[in-house]
């Protein structure tokens, strides 16, 4: 036998433990980050569970089905209007599950306004940011989609901080229609946009108009490379989702040093409040409310539940801050803006992984909330529009 056939031998057995390494790794980790991500809701298609009338809005803005002509209720908010809690240690989130919200309050309309016609709308996102929220809606009515009710969730950290556009809703400025008509909206002296947010949009289209330029410089093999990408995004977790995933490290870890840190007198709250951040988040919460109301939607905010029996993650005089000036603001435009703080309590909030969960609630937690809403804005009539077959 030579030599070179001597080593050769090891070499190889070297290299096949290595790629089995590498692959057992691989597997271990997509197997694991599959269970922790927690799937959003998506497009229409396969919730058969659900009435015709109760929909889960198309995330995709390119995607959007054609507007229908019967009167529809939209619910907008962050991950606690579809989300579920696990109701133990170590349980996952849960999705598209019946019992949330929409369904709950869709119900409701249906006992009370047995032949009305009103299809309801979910727009949901994970921490669903005030410009995002803005783009979306901007995005819907340049579309010809006409809410009759608006039901919006505020949730006080995702106005403290951050304003970034995620990718999924940045698409919209793809749109090339939508993109002169949007500004043009946000131009109306009715809905007093600040400059600060036609800056941004501007941004965004300038944005677009680079990956344009660069999308018609790539070869070839930028495209075929691109292809691959996409189709193993599409089967793999840890790349598909990867920002999700992210995400979910990051909250998880979080969680476990504010636990850590209660005790400690040094350390009071887990988030910084974002000046900038929250200075422009405010500016289009201003710009959303004036935009749909001027588009004859009747408008009911509410602020999102909270559990109490967790230390705060955010500076709650800054919160109290906020809620006066936006009661204010929105009580001369006619907008009613509902406290729903304190609506459900501790016992309906559940797990997520190893860790209480702070942005979401069981089913009865839904139930709680509905009836809370559907009370305090059958008290104000607000519901007299769907009553009408």
């Amino acid at each position: 036998m030579s030599e070179s056939t001597i080593k050769t031998g090891p070499d190889r057995s070297r290299l096949l433990i290595v790629v089995a390494t590498a692959g057992l790794v691989v597997t271990l980790a997509e197997w694991g980050s599959s269970r922790l991500v927690t799937e959003t809701p998506g497009d229409v298609t396969g919730q058969t569970h659900r009435p015709e009338n109760v929909l889960i809005l198309l995330k995709d803005p390119a995607r959007l089905p054609p507007p229908k002509q019967e009167r529809s209720v939209w619910i907008l908010g962050n991950s606690h209007t579809y989300a579920l809690p696990g109701t133990k240690q170590g349980d996952a989130l849960r999705t598209d599950e019946a019992g949330i919200l929409i369904d709950e309050l869709a119900a409701r309309v249906g006992r009370q306004f047995p032949d009305s016609r009103t299809n309801f709308y979910l727009l949901s996102y994970p921490n669903f940011l005030p410009f995002e929220i803005l783009t979306r809606v901007g995005h819907l009515l340049q579309r010809g989609h006409r809410p009759t009710i608006v039901v919006l969730g505020l949730t006080w950290r995702n106005i403290a901080r951050d304003s970034q556009l995620r990718h999924e809703i940045y698409a919209a400025y793809r749109d090339a229609e939508f993109d002169g008509a949007f500004e043009a909206m946000l131009g109306d002296a009715k809905i007093q946009a600040d400059p600060d947010i036609v800056k941004e949009v501007r941004a965004q289209r300038m944005q677009v108009e680079h990956d344009e330029q660069i999308e018609r410089l790539r070869s070839d093999s930028d495209r075929i490379d691109e292809s691959l990408t996409t189709w193993i995004g599409s089967r793999l977790t840890l790349m598909g989702k990867s920002a999700e995933l992210r995400a979910q490290i990051f909250r998880t870890l979080t969680d476990r040093v504010q636990r850590l840190w209660d005790d400690r007198e040094s350390v009071k709250y887990s988030y910084d409040l974002v000046e900038h951040d929250y200075a422009f988040n405010v500016k289009c919460l201003r710009a959303v409310v004036r935009l749909l109301k001027e588009h004859g939607a009747t408008v009911l905010c509410y602020y999102a539940p909270e559990r109490s029996d967790l230390p705060p993650l955010m500076d709650p005089d800054r919160q109290n801050e906020f809620i006066a000036q936006f009661d204010g603001e929105t009580d001369q435009l006619g907008i009613t803006v509902l406290d729903a703080r304190r609506v459900v309590p501790n016992e309906y909030w559940g797990w997520v992984g190893d860790s209480p969960d702070r942005s979401h609630f069981t089913e009865p937690g839904h139930q709680r909330l509905a009836q809370f809403l559907w009370d305090e804005a059958l008290r104000r009539s607000t519901w007299k529009e769907l009553a009408q077959p």
